[in-house]
């Protein structure tokens, strides 16, 4: 049953309200008809189809696909600069612009921030250094 109900504002005037709060993620829209019935005799009717299209709110957050706790990345020294590490990818279950996710890096404490940098419309890890083993075995 859909989470509507009709509420007389007057005797020729209803008003639609929710009797649950809606949720665009489980059902994106609602088809009603509504009927209006007379009293005389015969009754007669009218109906009106309403479509209800719940919108997105930003409700969800941002998931990484590959889990997100940790990504270990293993790349050979001497890579070119430019080059890409690695990629990223999230996904978002809400719609249009919260939806769209952006990519960027959070520099942790003892990491040099000039050795990779994330593009931040694709998730691609850019090395924008030589890596060089000798120099420095590991980056967070």
């Amino acid at each position: 049953m859909p989470p509507f109900r009709l509420e007389a504002v007057s005797s020729s005037e209803y008003k639609l309200l929710t009797t649950a709060t809606l949720d665009r993620e489980v059902t994106a829209s609602y088809s009603l008809s509504l009927v209006c019935v007379d009293l005389g005799s015969p009754p007669l009717t009218r109906s009106i189809d309403v479509e209800v299209f719940v919108l997105d709110d930003n409700d969800n957050d941002p998931v990484f696909v590959d889990g997100g706790a940790a990504k270990v990345v293993r790349q050979t020294e001497g890579n070119h600069v430019g080059a890409v590490i690695t990629r990223v990818t999230a996904v978002d279950r809400d719609e249009g612009p919260n939806a769209r996710l952006t990519y960027a890096i959070r520099p942790v404490r003892g990491t040099p921030d000039n050795v990779v940098e994330v593009l931040a419309d694709s998730g691609d890890v850019v090395a924008r250094a030589r890596l060089d083993y000798e120099t420095r075995r590991e980056y967070r």
